[in-house]
């Protein structure tokens, strides 16, 4: 075999190995790139409309849900679930959820949004106020709503602790801390409500207020089971910028 022969077949098969070699690179990249693309996004910006929302849509802007529980169940957990309310919206059970921050707001910064919990009775018959109840891991942050708070008036027997609260923890629950804030809502109360804004009795609470409104008289009910007047840094499962609560 001559030497031009030997250096024409070892071009041939060089060439031929650099061939595969950048199929095999093109077949990685591509499945990179696949796998990437399957990796769920961890913040969902999910926009909700509780009259003509439907929860099989995408939670655009465009194509809103009908549901807050929808937009969490279709977070990742340990995500976010940032939801953006085109209406005001009837919260008639407790929202409960684990691993997610979740942010409630308007779709408009510095339009109000009303969210209007109610009673409803729980499997044992005790009333219970509609709210949000986070298990491990998870928070809430709300923005630029109007939270009125129900009237307990014809509520038999009349609710009490964990039951009466709209931000919620389990005594038995494995959440060894709530945090939740506010930023520029109100709360309002309806004739005849007693609602505690947060519960609070097995886990440490972590309480933040910006621009916050709340009604006359509301001291006592700022954390269920803390009396009128307390000094939030007398607490020791409390910490808060409310002073007294």
């Amino acid at each position: 075999m001559s030497l031009e022969s030997s250096v024409s077949d070892l071009t041939t098969a060089a060439t031929a190995l650099t061939a595969e070699v950048r199929g095999k690179m093109t077949g990685i990249d591509a499945a990179v790139a696949k796998a990437i693309a399957a990796v769920p996004v961890n913040k969902k910006i999910i926009y909700i409309h509780p009259l003509t929302g439907v929860d099989t849509n995408d939670g655009g802007p465009l194509a809103p849900l009908k549901t807050i529980d929808k937009a969490i169940a279709i977070t990742p957990v340990g995500g976010i679930c940032s939801v953006r309310l085109l209406a005001d919206y009837d919260l008639a059970g407790v929202v409960s959820f684990e691993g997610t921050a979740l942010e409630i707001r308007s779709d408009v910064i510095g339009t109000k949004r009303t969210l209007r919990p109610s009673y409803f009775k729980d499997g044992n018959g005790v009333p219970t106020m509609a709210g949000f109840s986070l298990h491990l891991g998870a928070q809430t942050t709300m923005r630029d709503l109007i939270v009125e708070f129900p009237s307990a008036a014809a509520q038999v027997p009349a609710p009490t602790g964990g039951f009466n609260t709209f931000i919620k923890v389990n005594t038995t629950g494995t959440a060894p801390v709530l945090p939740v804030k506010l930023i520029d809502c109100e709360l309002k109360d309806l004739p005849g409500a007693t609602a505690s804004l947060c519960s609070s009795s097995a886990s440490a609470l972590i309480l933040a207020v910006t621009g916050v409104i709340f009604p006359s008289g509301f001291a006592g009910r700022y954390v269920a089971g803390v009396n009128a007047g307390v000094a939030s840094n007398t607490l020791s499962h409390v910490l808060t910028n409310i002073p007294t609560l």
